[in-house]
């Protein structure tokens, strides 16, 4: 019998989801996050610790919000990165691969970060909802990385 160790080597997943697909929205919103409310604060209605549902959630939809900052980050570096091989492109092999893995590297961190906007999203509104009470980040923005994108974009996606 196999570890799941082994299981994962076996059927070559060892990349760290780099090759896995990102869950549609509706899971991402309504499982991940709508179950995980639900979940993780219902249980303490009505009891001692009710009071602390509101700095509980508030930190809970900190946390997506922070890392939707930290991938935004990630992909204006890798970004800034491309454009350097674009500018020292000789035809080499080398630069061409180099090209390719910085290219596959934003493809999959736009997806990761439009994943992870969708939560961070869906955490505010489900905040709001449990504590009827506006989500407001303790700092920066909570503006979309999505209301930036035009509806040609949209429509592609």
């Amino acid at each position: 019998m196999q570890n799941t160790y082994e299981t994962i080597e076996t059927l070559g997943l060892t990349e760290v989801g780099a090759s896995l697909p990102i869950p549609s929205d509706s899971v991402l919103t309504g499982r991940c996050i709508g179950e995980s409310f639900e979940a993780l604060f219902a249980p303490l209605v009505s009891t001692g610790l009710e009071g602390e549902i509101e700095p509980l959630a508030h930190g809970l939809v900190t946390v997506l919000f922070r890392r939707r900052e930290a991938l935004s980050t990630a992909l204006d570096k890798e970004t800034r990165t491309l454009q350097g091989l674009i500018r020292c492109a000789d035809g080499s092999e080398v630069l061409e691969t180099q090209l390719e893995q910085s290219q596959d590297n934003i493809k999959r961190l736009k997806a990761v970060l439009d994943a992870i906007d969708q939560m961070a999203e869906a955490a505010a509104s489900a905040y709001e909802l449990k504590t009827s009470k506006a989500y407001i980040p303790p700092s920066g923005s909570r503006a979309a990385t999505q209301a930036h994108l035009t509806g040609a974009v949209f429509e592609a996606k």
